[in-house]
């Protein structure tokens, strides 16, 4: 499934309705990123189970401060609220749907819609970074791609949020997006990159 219908699946609701009662044949999405969606809320409960029953997930948490009348703490907060992404394994004992928390997994009625191993690897590369990064809206425009430095490679949509200049990354299949603050030295090693569809096209005319 390309993720342009994907994407249009998550966003007019046509999500995947496997009850808990139904097991689906996962074996052709071995090793394919998925994106769970989860009761509001459910986030880091959904994400630890699903690691207790052998899935690779991956919950992008930002670290916030919060203040109160008495004392500061520093929270943490999903990017992305509402989903945990899982890497579908076949092999494991446990559906994914049975978790307590889980509501769906996106996709159609008869297909799981899969992220790009590169998108999530974006996402990781950026949490795992000191880069401060929050959940905003999805935004279309000019795409930039860091062409040197340790974020080599991560494309996303230039853009003003909270009065910063920032590089909007986003996960297509959710309609999802995470702003990340780029500092004066980093905006020179962005340059401008191809779109999504002439990448496809550029890659076709290889083969």
């Amino acid at each position: 499934m390309g993720l342009e219908m994907a994407a249009a699946c998550a966003k007019n609701g046509l999500v995947g309705e496997w009850s808990k009662r139904e097991t689906m044949n996962l074996n052709g999405y071995d090793g394919r990123w998925c994106a769970v969606q989860v009761r509001p809320r459910h986030e880091v409960f959904v994400s630890t189970m699903l690691r207790s029953k052998g899935y690779e997930e991956f919950l992008p948490l930002s670290r916030t401060k919060r203040q109160w009348s008495d004392r500061a703490k520093q929270i943490e907060t999903p990017l992305f609220p509402g989903y945990v992404f899982c890497r579908l394994n076949p092999g494991v004992c446990g559906a994914i749907v049975t978790t307590p928390g889980v509501m769906r997994l996106v996709g159609t009625r008869k297909e799981v819609a899969v992220i790009e191993d590169h998108e999530i690897e974006a996402i990781q590369r950026i949490v795992n970074s000191s880069l401060k990064a929050e959940p905003c809206m999805y935004t279309i425009g000019d795409r930039l791609r860091f062409a040197t430095g340790p974020f080599e490679g991560i494309e996303g949509v230039v853009t003003r949020y909270n009065n910063q200049r920032c590089l909007v990354v986003s996960i297509d299949l959710i309609q999802s997006s995470i702003s990340v603050e780029i500092g004066n030295r980093d905006w020179g090693c962005l340059v401008k990159a191809m779109p999504p569809l002439q990448q496809r096209q550029s890659q076709f005319s290889l083969h």
